[in-house]
């Protein structure tokens, strides 16, 4: 949370430096300043690269880390959102100001919802798996389709009962607008349909 909020005070000082030296008051060639601001540019944007990495691969653990450590994931939540806050802000800003600066804000919540969902579909699918290779060990032939279609209802119901674990252990972590609980039952609708 701390390393976020340093980092998106470095991609504030950035953007700000570009508008301020891309702005009327001065008479800075637009092309020395792209020059001059690039390799900072690049320092400060691959460091977000790298957090941004760090945080999708804490999100991508989510309902373990949610129900073993939600302090830890709460923080990697609001790590995220400081980046939201931020690039929410420096556009309002730019838009009363009538600023078209080329650098923007590192993108998290967007790719921190893809690996949310993916971490969630996983979880079903690994369900599913389980439940496949259990009935097929224990299915005779005679009953093979039985067998196989009790599994399958089987882990659809233990899906959609993990929706209590998701709203009381899953999603306290997470800002509303993340909408979890709709985010783990579209999930696992599309999983359950699948199999």
């Amino acid at each position: 949370r701390n390393v976020s909020m340093e980092h998106v005070e470095l991609e504030i000082m950035l953007v700000e430096a570009e508008n301020s030296m891309k702005g009327s008051q001065h008479n800075f060639n637009v092309a020395m300043v792209d020059s001059f601001l690039s390799a900072h540019v690049q320092n400060v944007w691959e460091l977000g690269d790298e957090i941004r990495m760090r945080i999708i691969s804490g999100i991508g653990s989510a309902f373990d880390l949610s129900i073993n450590n939600p302090a830890g994931m709460v923080a990697l939540v609001e790590a995220v959102e400081v980046y939201e806050r931020a690039a929410e802000t420096f556009d309002h800003k730019r838009k009363e100001r009538g600023d078209s600066g080329k650098l923007r804000f590192t993108n998290m919540r967007a790719a921190a919802l893809e690996q949310l969902y993916q971490d969630f579909e996983l979880r079903g699918v690994e369900m599913f798996r389980g439940v496949h290779e259990h009935a097929a060990d224990i299915a005779d032939e005679d009953d093979a389709a039985n067998t196989q279609f009790t599994a399958v209802l089987k882990a659809a119901t233990e899906l959609v009962t993990e929706i209590d674990i998701v709203k009381h252990q899953v999603s306290p972590c997470f800002a509303p607008h993340w909408h979890v609980e709709a985010l783990w039952s579209s999930c696992v609708a599309h999983v359950c349909s699948n199999h």
